[in-house]
């Protein structure tokens, strides 16, 4: 029996996704406190953790999700709905529809 660490067990172990779901005050009168319960009703994928996040200043294109992910770049996404939920957690592409068009120039 070997415990070597190879290259990919060694990355699936430090991949990590934070999702923060806005709950300041613009974003919680356009149900942000909806898109939150979303994901936590959702099967999360192993190494996301989901947690209320202070005003990310992008108040007017509210509800406001950031994501970011170890190693990778961080994602704003904007106008969010309790159904786009599973889509952010379950791919690692960004989501076009939903990037926040001031932060994310390249859509």
């Amino acid at each position: 029996m070997s415990d070597t660490i190879t290259s990919e067990t060694l990355v699936e172990a430090i991949v990590e996704t934070t999702v923060w779901v806005c709950q300041y005050d613009n974003c919680l009168r356009k149900r942000s406190q909806a898109v939150l319960a979303a994901f936590n009703q959702i099967e999360l994928p192993a190494g996301t953790t989901v947690s209320a996040g202070n005003c990310q200043g992008q108040c007017h294109i509210g509800p406001n999700v950031m994501v970011v992910r170890t190693g990778e770049r961080t994602l704003w996404y904007c106008e969010v709905k309790p159904e786009d939920a599973e889509a952010i957690v379950q791919t690692s592409e960004p989501i076009k529809r939903l990037l926040n068009p001031r932060l994310h120039f390249f859509s």
